[in-house]
């Protein structure tokens, strides 16, 4: 809807760290991306290009001091195949004491152990 669009953008642009993560995780859903993730799920060494627009809000968000914008940035990042960068963003979000960038680095480091 591109009045919804515009208005999360407005609030964005304003400084509402939340709108900024709804046109993130609204435009990953329907990213080809993520689409192609979800088709190809058996190529475990495959690594997809971020979509700019969507990195971007999530990096908007983390400006604006939201600290869930660090974990959903590293969760998208790990989900297209990038797992050393994801883990440069996660490590950040658990320094700042983001728990959920740090059960997610203890998750990774678990499977690891696994391999």
């Amino acid at each position: 809807d591109s009045t919804l669009r515009a208005s999360m953008d407005k609030l964005c642009d304003e400084g509402f760290p939340r709108a900024c993560l709804t046109i993130a995780n609204a435009l990953m859903l329907t990213s080809p991306e993520l689409a192609t993730y979800f088709r190809n799920s058996t190529d475990e060494n495959r690594k997809l290009a971020p979509n700019k627009e969507i990195y971007d809000y999530f990096v908007k968000a983390i400006e604006l001091n939201e600290l869930d914008g660090i974990a959903q940035l590293g969760a998208y990042i790990l989900m297209l195949g990038h797992k050393d960068e994801a883990i440069k963003v996660l490590v950040i979000g658990c320094e700042l004491g983001h728990k959920v960038c740090c059960l997610s680095l203890f998750s990774l480091q678990i499977d690891w152990a696994e391999e």
